[in-house]
């Protein structure tokens, strides 16, 4: 049975507050955009980032071949995971920078990272974008070697293989205080 006060009328939608917050969406994607492009035409970025389609695929540049071919072919054993569907943006950047971090200082070097492929969200895939940036840049950038869309029994493109950089060994001996 349905009472009368169980009907939610929705807000009216302020269409001015739309359109200005596209505009404000739109302005800050490209200035990403042009801050990307301004980074690889002088040099200071890394990695060499190959997006097709929902397919994403970036290494740093020095990278051999070979590993990438394996990487993107599944043959690397996944040590890790991170879920992180149902995060929101920062939430999100958090846990896999923590995620990352305790990975590589475990000596773990195969990772999955599932990421969603935004197709529910309103403003696109906001977390396989995010994702993608905070792998190329600031600290993270300095853990990661490659990383490229899943095969299909991993998530497909709503995931990430990545592959860390090697842990640096310890020394034998023991430094004087």
């Amino acid at each position: 049975m349905l009472l009368p006060n169980d009907r939610v009328t929705p807000e009216p939608l302020d269409q001015e507050a739309i359109a200005h917050q596209v505009r404000e969406n739109s302005r800050r994607q490209d200035k990403e955009v042009m801050d990307t492009l301004h980074d690889l035409v002088s040099g200071k970025t890394r990695f060499d980032i190959t997006c097709t389609g929902e397919y994403l695929e970036g290494n740093v540049i020095a990278l051999d071949p070979r590993v990438l071919k394996q990487l993107k072919s599944g043959e690397l054993t996944i040590q890790a995971h991170l879920d992180l569907h149902g995060h929101v943006k920062e939430a999100a950047k958090t846990a896999l920078m923590n995620f990352l971090q305790n990975c590589h200082a475990m000596g773990y070097r195969s990772l999955l990272v599932i990421h969603g492929r935004g197709l529910k969200s309103e403003s696109g895939p906001v977390l396989k974008e995010g994702v993608v940036r905070w792998l190329t840049t600031g600290t993270l950038s300095h853990l990661v070697l490659a990383f490229c869309s899943a095969r299909p029994y991993d998530g497909g493109t709503g995931a990430l293989y990545v592959l860390l950089k090697k842990r640096p060994l310890k020394s034998k001996w023991k430094r004087p205080l």
